[in-house]
């Protein structure tokens, strides 16, 4: 997040004083394995893999859902705690009276992810409801027999406090947030302007779905969705036609905000009832991205509507209720805020950062994440599934966030589903509209059941890479999709080949070729002439292979070249490669010499700085600590060079500028299978599994993530044992 959402640490001599001590593995392990044991029903053996990674063995499913909780809890305490303040719109506790804070603060109260998480449990599935009660019990036995207080929290001066099941369930409504609420955001921005709708409804056909950019606490605020709701993401699975086992396979490579620790914790499972291996989000008990011994599953954000925004302005003062929280301010006094609810949900317009009193309009927020669903019964399921019927049969509760969710079976098969609630207006021809009026209510909700899904397509395989997923729909899944660059390069890397292997799905996930930046190129050489001048810089743009690799000068040259020719229309745009292009298809090549000529010496100079892609494009290794001026370095390692672009199929996004970048967002996590055996599991997290600052598992799978390597990690129990035998912790 934005330094708004940082500086208030620099307040705290605390944190100032305090050098974290550095910890090792058996350091760390040593204080879950001295906490009090816990009363369960049988015992349980946690294997540990030397990259802190955890295997839970357990003879009961109730004990293994409390062992997940303590081992959250011991391994990502201090990511629990900001979620927590995320959902319930308390980061003012620790940051102080910042006005942009406040704002954030109270965003997040109106869009209220607890209100989704009492509905939810109110209507909860008894097994997925004993689960949960389940593992809040074990995150708080952790909380409550600890020996040792995270240095995190001695930095802000809080205690953890113990979990409610709705606290954690608010978690997991944080990672369902909709990201149709950025493009609301981005137009009630402009809304001032007496010609905002007519710009919005000429554009919504070609929207492209960007995080705003306006004033910093609006991008902090959307920062907070970005990095923490599975919003970006590719995902491949290829039948047994394509392959050499007689099963299919499965890659796929999430991205979200980039961190340390890593967005994801990596956990195998075993009890009666389950027995998988994946990816979980801190605080929500489920296996999101992973596999068990018969299927496995992926998925990538389909950023479809979930929410619809309603024109209130002309709403009859009785329908308006008002209710009103105490904001509490590090540092200062309390303060009152208050929140408008409608029938038609909160009124997203009264924060601070939309400008409310010279809005012109009032507008409430119809989220399906605020109605009572069940995506943890419907991970449950899918843990447990064996078969395409019964993984598709799980969503039946599923409704939030709107995700595309891939499926490989060891019988051969694949699949995919549209996983989300969609929303059903009276008058659903005005999906797209960018207000709904209150005489167009929301009178129904389509189920992923109701959704189209893909099973076994004739190409044996299916790419997802947050593109449109289905031609036709009968009701429109969204305002825009992401580009098509990274889904065709899926297509045609797995096309083009009649039998994949898992070398060639590791060689996938690490392509940096991008078609819209070797299209460009090659426009720029049509107009000129790959002889027009006869520097040394021009000659490493013609040569280039259109692959962002971290060594490259060509990526450089072109990143250069592409700067002045865009001479700052586009710096602010994130479809600036597809822009560019339309106007040098249009440009006389005269026009194109004279900016090349112009710029020349330039370009050579910013070549000469920099020397490689890698030198100028990087990614930073540091916690939230990190960030901060003069005392940041005792938090943070040092950045990586990174390969990789934003339309790439390795993503990680940067600007249009001229300065060096430390990425905060991108791919953040790896996962492929053969499903013809339990056995052949490949992960690796950019980043480390361990919150505690500066332990030995906080960065140290980020460089093994660059370099393109896999941790082997078995499901069978024998090999288990072999491979997560650093440690067992025994209750």
């Amino acid at each position: 997040m934005k330094l708004t959402l940082l500086i208030f640490f620099l307040s705290s001599c605390s944190l100032i004083l305090t050098t974290p001590e550095k910890l090792s593995f058996e350091q760390r392990i040593k204080v879950l394995n001295e906490i009090e044991k816990p009363r369960l029903n049988a015992p349980v053996n946690i294997y540990w893999h030397q990259n802190s990674i955890p295997f839970i063995e357990a003879q009961n499913d109730d004990d293994l859902a409390f062992s997940l909780g303590l081992v959250h809890a011991h391994l990502r305490i201090d990511q629990l705690e900001l979620l927590r303040r995320i959902a319930y719109g308390r980061l003012s506790e620790v940051a102080g009276p910042i006005p942009q804070v406040q704002d954030i603060d109270h965003a997040l109260r109106i869009i209220n992810f607890p209100k989704g998480a009492r509905n939810s449990l109110k209507i909860m599935h008894p097994e997925s409801l004993a689960w949960i009660k389940n593992f809040t019990s074990g995150l708080n036995w952790y909380i409550e027999h600890s020996k040792v207080t995270p240095v995190t929290n001695k930095l802000i001066n809080n205690k953890v406090e113990k979990y409610t099941m709705e606290e954690v369930m608010s978690i997991g409504r944080i990672v369902g947030a909709d990201l149709s609420w950025i493009t609301y955001a981005k137009y009630l921005r402009q809304a001032k302007s007496p010609k905002w709708e007519n710009s919005f409804n000429k554009s919504k056909e070609k929207l492209k779905w960007d995080i705003p950019s306006v004033r910093n606490d609006l991008i902090s605020f959307f920062e907070i969705l970005e990095n923490y709701s599975k919003s970006g993401s590719n995902s491949v699975v290829i039948s047994s036609d394509k392959t050499n086992t007689n099963s299919s396979m499965i890659a796929s490579d999430p991205h979200v905000g980039l961190m340390l620790p890593n967005f994801w914790l990596m956990v195998g499972i075993k009890s009666p009832e389950f027995h998988a291996m994946g990816y979980m989000i801190p605080g929500v008990p489920i296996i999101g991205v992973g596999r068990n011994k018969d299927i496995a599953w992926g998925g990538t954000n389909m950023r479809a509507i979930s929410s619809h925004l309603y024109d209130v302005t002309d709403l009859p003062p009785e329908k308006i209720t008002l209710r009103k929280e105490v904001l509490k301010r590090r540092w200062w006094f309390d303060k009152e805020i208050q929140i408008r609810e409608t029938p038609f949900g909160p009124i997203f317009s009264d924060v601070g950062f939309f400008d409310p009193e010279n809005l012109g309009f009032k507008a409430a927020l119809n989220w399906q994440g605020h109605q009572g669903s069940d995506e943890i019964y419907t991970f449950l399921k899918i843990a447990q599934a064996k078969n395409w019927k019964e993984f598709k049969d799980t969503f039946k509760t599923y409704r939030v966030s709107a995700m595309n969710i891939t499926y490989a079976d060891k019988a051969g098969h694949i699949g995919m589903v549209a996983a989300y609630g969609q929303p059903v207006l009276k008058n659903p021809d005005k999906t797209l509209d960018f207000l709904k009026t209150t005489n167009n209510p929301v009178v129904g909700v389509n189920t992923p059941l109701d959704l189209p899904n893909s099973f076994d397509p004739k190409e044996g395989f299916i790419a997802s890479a947050n593109n449109k997923p289905f031609e036709h729909t009968d009701i429109p899944f969204a305002f825009s999709f992401s580009n098509n660059h990274r889904v065709q390069r899926l297509q045609e890397l797995v096309g083009d080949k009649k039998i994949l292997t898992i070398n060639d799905l590791k060689k996938l996930q690490l392509d940096v070729f991008s078609k819209p930046s070797f299209d460009l190129k090659n426009e720029v050489l049509e107009k000129v002439g790959p002889d027009f001048l006869k520097e040394k810089w021009f000659e490493q743009f013609s040569n280039w292979d259109g692959r962002f690799l971290d060594k490259s000068q060509g990526a450089l040259a072109f990143h250069g070249t592409m700067y002045f020719l865009a001479q700052k229309r586009y710096l602010e745009d994130s479809n600036w490669k597809e822009n560019l292009l339309k106007e040098l298809r249009t440009t006389e090549g005269r026009e194109i010499k004279i900016k090349l000529k112009k710029h020349s010496a330039e370009i050579k100079n910013f070549i000469k700085k920099f020397k490689s892609w890698g030198d100028f494009t990087k990614q930073a290794k540091k916690t939230v600590f990190g960030m901060i001026p003069l005392i940041g370095g005792r938090y943070s390692y040092k950045s990586i060079p990174i390969s990789g672009n934003a339309d790439t199929i390795n993503k990680y996004g940067r600007p249009l500028n001229l300065e060096v970048s430390e990425v905060s967002y991108g791919a953040s996590a790896r996962h492929i299978s053969d499903l013809s055996s339990p056995d052949e599991n490949y992960f690796i997290q950019n980043g480390g599994q361990d919150s505690w600052l500066m332990n030995e598992n906080l960065a140290d799978q980020a460089l093994m993530f660059k370099r393109g390597e896999y941790l082997k990690l078995p499901l069978t129990m024998d090999k288990v044992k072999k491979s997560f035998n650093r440690s067992v912790t025994r209750f």
